[in-house]
């Protein structure tokens, strides 16, 4: 009875193993940006901030880099704020986490309705980082 038992816990923690190695996540894998938030009218504005190499680009070991500021986003409409655990983060705590620009993890979607990170990425982010799930639309033009 003991070798079944076993026998059943191993097969099926063998083909949950064996099936999230084979489905891919579902959406782009997130970026680690910068940002920093402030609150206007209740509402909390949020300024992203993503590295890109300064030009003119010279070849060298550690090539120099800028921030490249992208349109203010504000949560709850063009932006939502989660945990590290995936669990929303409320917009007062959001905005003092940020008061100071800090890294950030950031997933942009292209479609809407904005939803929840992904699972597949959220084990890998440390607790207490800040992950936005942000609209396409409202960074701009598309990213080269």
């Amino acid at each position: 009875m003991k070798s079944l038992a076993t026998f059943c816990v191993v097969h099926l923690l063998w083909a949950n193993f064996g099936y999230a190695a084979d489905v891919p996540p579902p959406n782009d894998p997130p970026n680690l940006w910068r940002a920093s938030a402030i609150t206007k009218d209740g509402r909390v504005a949020i300024q992203l901030a993503r590295p890109k190499y300064q030009t003119p680009r010279i070849a060298g070991p550690a090539e120099a880099m800028e921030w490249e500021f992208l349109p203010r986003v504000t949560l709850g409409k063009s932006a939502s704020a989660f945990k590290a655990d995936g669990k929303p983060m409320a917009s007062d705590v959001l905005a003092k986490k940020l008061r100071r620009a800090s890294g950030v993890v950031v997933f942009v979607r292209f479609y809407e309705p904005l939803l929840e990170p992904d699972p597949f990425y959220l084990n890998m982010i440390r607790e207490g980082t800040v992950i936005l799930v942000v609209s396409a639309d409202a960074l701009g033009p598309p990213i080269p």
